[in-house]
């Protein structure tokens, strides 16, 4: 039995918390769909800072624009320019690739001087401004992140329809669904993870390098299928194969198949009609906070606690599943670990996580809906054609793609957006 190649397509079927409304796709009527990133100015993204450099320390600051480049490229390129190690560069999250984005990044220079670099010289990359602070950017040390996306082939009047959409999300708030970019250019990354969970090395291989008759020499730059390849040549058992596949590259997939499982959950939740609410037996988090806490029949019957909740103060959680994960209570525990169960997985396979990819695999909790502010649209045409520009605020965490999909009502336009936020290397 195949079970990972057995897994459907991600987003096949989630539910769309606007489906009432018409999309832009509704609009086209010659037979083609909407397209996202025609160019990298089509889609602008701008990281919200979770705090400003102090002007000290021994930490340089640099806010960067970078065009068709991976973050991790983008960091390599800083380390190398400031004759760092990888370890000595840090930034609060993963951007877009096939995008124009504006993040920060800092680098590790005790006792050296500012002056003693040359200027970097890039054709991707553009240092804005440099100031010095005391520590490391870290991952997550962010508020957010600001949108701007020019949405091709569609009617400019359509924006109008955007708008109406957009509405809606900013009084009810936004699916926190993963986005495309989440499973990899071929949508196959939580296939991967649930192989190696279910500790199904064959599998694994198969879904990593295709078929053995249908194999071929991957490219030198396909670094995981080639060392893979290369082990299987030599003999190596599947199992010792898998063995080899990095920690960070075990953890895209793994936390792959976990975001796939959240978004059942939470395209369940909609479909009830209670993604806005709280039940009994929930694990709620208040917005910007870390811990949950179960909802219980006396906490429904809290005034203020409802209030919260209409202004979406409080949320519902999902699982991401992992031993060490908070469980909710009663039917929505049960319908939860039914996910889990259709996957194929049972409570004892949930410490092979932690195995495949540390702390990442330990499980948590992720709130149901975010909050989408200073929204914008509108209609135009450039020197490339018509488009709908829709410009947006998510928290960090958040994917535009979950704000796209209630827009566009067509999956097909945005399953191109693979590569936004990836690592350089992604499953395809």
């Amino acid at each position: 039995m195949n079970a990972a190649h057995d897994l459907p397509h991600p987003f096949d079927g989630l539910a769309l918390a606007t489906q009432d409304l018409s999309g832009i796709a509704c609009a086209v009527h010659d037979g083609t769909v909407p397209v996202i990133k025609q160019q990298p100015s089509d889609f602008l993204v701008e990281e919200q800072a979770l705090y400003h450099p102090s002007g000290d320390g021994e930490h340089l600051y640099l806010y960067v624009q970078k065009s068709r480049l991976t973050t991790h490229s983008c960091a390599r390129i800083l380390a190398e320019h400031f004759r760092v190690d990888g370890l000595s560069v840090g930034y609060a999250g993963l951007k877009d690739t096939q995008a124009i984005t504006r993040q920060m990044f800092s680098v590790h220079l005790p006792g050296r001087r500012r002056e003693a670099f040359s200027s970097l010289e890039h054709d991707r990359i553009e240092v804005l401004w440099s100031d010095w602070h005391t520590n490391k950017l870290r991952r997550g040390h962010l508020a957010g992140n600001r949108f701007s996306i020019r949405i091709r082939n569609v009617d400019p009047s359509s924006a109008v329809l955007a708008h109406q959409c957009l509405r809606v999300l900013e009084r009810a708030g936004v699916p926190n669904y993963f986005g495309p970019q989440r499973f990899g250019i071929g949508m196959n990354n939580h296939r991967v993870g649930l192989a190696l969970v279910m500790q199904s090395w064959a599998e694994a291989i198969d879904l990593l390098l295709g078929p053995e008759k249908d194999r071929i020499v991957p490219p030198q730059s396909a670094r995981l299928e080639t060392a893979l390849t290369k082990a299987l040549a030599r003999g190596d058992s599947h199992e010792r194969a898998c063995r080899m596949i990095r920690p960070n590259e075990r953890s895209i997939f793994v936390s792959a198949l976990q975001s796939a499982m959240f978004n059942q959950i939470l395209s369940r939740r909609i479909g009830a009609g209670t993604l806005g609410m709280l039940v009994k037996g929930d694990r709620a988090q208040r917005e910007g906070q870390h811990n949950t806490f179960l909802v219980t029949e006396s906490s429904m019957a809290d005034a203020d606690l409802l209030r919260d909740v209409e202004a979406m103060q409080v949320s519902t959680t999902g699982p991401m599943w992992g031993p060490k994960m908070q469980r909710a209570a009663s039917d929505v525990d049960a319908t939860e670990l039914g996910v889990l169960h259709e996957f194929g997985l049972a409570d004892d396979d949930l410490t092979h996580m932690i195995d495949l990819a540390g702390d990442m695999g330990a499980g948590e909790r992720r709130s149901m809906r975010v909050r989408v502010t200073e929204t914008d649209v509108e209609g135009g045409v450039d020197e490339i054609g018509p488009y709908v520009r829709c410009a947006f605020t998510l928290p960090k965490g958040a994917f535009a793609t979950s704000v796209l999909r209630e827009i566009i009502k067509c999956d097909a336009s945005l399953r191109s957006n693979a590569d936004s936020t990836a690592p350089d290397r992604v499953v395809s």
